[in-house]
């Protein structure tokens, strides 16, 4: 996908980082201070300064967790858009598994399957027109923008 800046400038959307706002009861991934690792949670609270209080799976609550220490958790089943690492670029696929050490089964719409994918090689999937915040390359601060083709 391809973002507009509302200040003007393109990018595409693999390069900017988008800013979001997660709400209570939303399943992410955290950085669990006990260890710095990724573990699937569910957030429990919005703090006013913009942490979060999350549960993780096995019961653990943590209080104030910064956006930074906050990651997508994708769903079984969920359409998303995953790395294919021959060429390096983005194609549809589907969630079909999640591992607790923070990996995923997906298919491609091709029906080619990958294991214990990363997360960082997933991305969710946009829509033409939907409104979202992402970091600028230029100067690494977030702007609004639009997301515009595919």
């Amino acid at each position: 996908f391809n973002i507009k800046y509302a200040l003007g400038g393109t990018c595409g959307l693999n390069g900017a980082i988008e800013r979001r706002k997660y709400e209570v009861g939303e399943q992410i991934e955290a950085i669990w201070s006990g260890d710095n690792e990724y573990y699937p949670c569910k957030i429990v609270k919005v703090n006013a300064e913009g942490t979060y209080d999350v549960t993780f799976y096995d019961g653990i609550n943590e209080k104030g967790v910064e956006t930074a220490r906050i990651r997508t958790h994708y769903a079984v089943g969920e359409k998303v858009e995953a790395i294919w690492p021959k060429d390096g670029k983005y194609y549809p696929a589907t969630v079909e598994a999640y591992y607790t050490n923070g990996t995923y089964d997906i298919v491609f719409n091709d029906g080619v399957k990958r294991g214990k994918v990363k997360n960082s090689s997933i991305s969710k999937v946009y829509a033409i027109g939907q409104k979202i915040e992402a970091i600028w390359r230029g100067d690494g601060e977030y702007y609004s923008a639009t997301v515009e083709t595919e």
